[in-house]
């Protein structure tokens, strides 16, 4: 796939390669949106966001939500600044209707996708891994909390609080 080729690309260090794979219109997998200078993602990404991120929105279950989710993936190349993680996960939030929030400790909204940043041996999350904030229909009464669902197990249903190192992740 596009993406496999573009990792492939970035783990070699063949920035180049990876450039031109992403400007490559026959490979409409992986694209690149780059920030203007002063004003931001602009209007292309904000319509790329709000397609790409609508049938995670438009899903009712969890696990259809996370589905949704492993459609589409937005890739920074740094965290800080104004083309980075950080400002693209704020500017996902507003456009998707999300409260912005720090971390996981404050009032959640359903549907909030949320990743995790470091392993939690305890839990059997591990960095990378995607999880959805809802309600569990058995346990409403519990609030929000973070749903998981890994390949050949139990889906989960976890306190936001103790799952730890996690941030919202478009």
């Amino acid at each position: 796939s596009a993406i496999e080729d573009l990792i492939q690309r970035i783990n070699t260090g063949d920035a180049e390669g990876a450039l031109a794979l992403l400007d490559d219109e026959t490979r409409p997998e992986v694209r690149r949106v780059a920030p203007t200078p002063g004003r931001g993602w602009g209007k292309a990404l904000e319509e790329t966001i709000a397609d790409g991120y609508r049938a995670s929105r438009e899903e009712t279950s969890p696990s259809g939500q996370l589905e949704a989710l492993d459609r589409f993936r937005s890739l920074c190349a740094h965290r800080p600044g104004p083309g980075g993680v950080d400002a693209l996960n704020a500017q996902a939030e507003c456009l998707l209707g999300f409260d912005p929030v720090e971390d996981l400790s404050g009032v959640l909204q359903a549907g909030r996708p949320i990743g995790m940043t470091r392993n939690n041996y305890e839990l059997d999350l591990y960095n990378g891994d995607v999880g959805i904030i809802g309600v569990d229909p058995e346990s409403p009464e519990r609030g929000h909390r973070a749903f998981f669902q890994s390949p050949g197990e139990e889906p989960r249903w976890l306190s936001p609080l103790s799952i730890g190192a996690a941030e919202t992740v478009f």
